[in-house]
């Protein structure tokens, strides 16, 4: 697979369709759980990351690393190695370098939470469907 400038495989998926399957044991019902929390609480760690980025280092690297924990519980395989590496790099990050990273972590997000909503949103009819 090719890789871009930033070092990233061309083609990624956002999201690991089988991946999620295999951490939610294919239970849609936890599935649905675990995307909704995800997308419930998305915005605020968004902005916590946001305001990390004129906070300092530590407040960015903490607010990175709790959205990379969430990330994994999703499957976001796309945007996982972005937050990793912005957490391992966030202490040597001038403001600047900060906020470049935090607008192409906003990026993939506002990609994942553009596919995640609808398969929230299937999920849902589904089990509606179900009862």
């Amino acid at each position: 697979m090719q890789r871009n400038e930033s070092g990233e495989k061309q083609g990624d998926p956002v999201f690991s369709a089988p991946g999620f399957a295999e951490l939610t044991l294919d239970d849609e019902d936890l599935q649905r759980a675990m995307l909704s929390s995800f997308l419930h609480h998305l915005p605020a760690m968004r902005k916590e990351m946001l305001a990390g980025v004129w906070r300092g280092p530590q407040a960015f690297r903490e607010a990175v690393h709790r959205l990379k924990g969430s990330c994994q519980c999703v499957a976001a395989t796309r945007v996982q190695p972005l937050l990793a590496a912005a957490e391992s790099q966030a202490l040597q990050m001038a403001p600047a370098q900060r906020h470049a990273a935090a607008a192409r972590l906003e990026q993939e997000l506002d990609a994942l939470a553009a596919l995640l909503q609808p398969l929230l949103e299937d999920l849902a009819r589904r089990a509606a469907e179900n009862r």
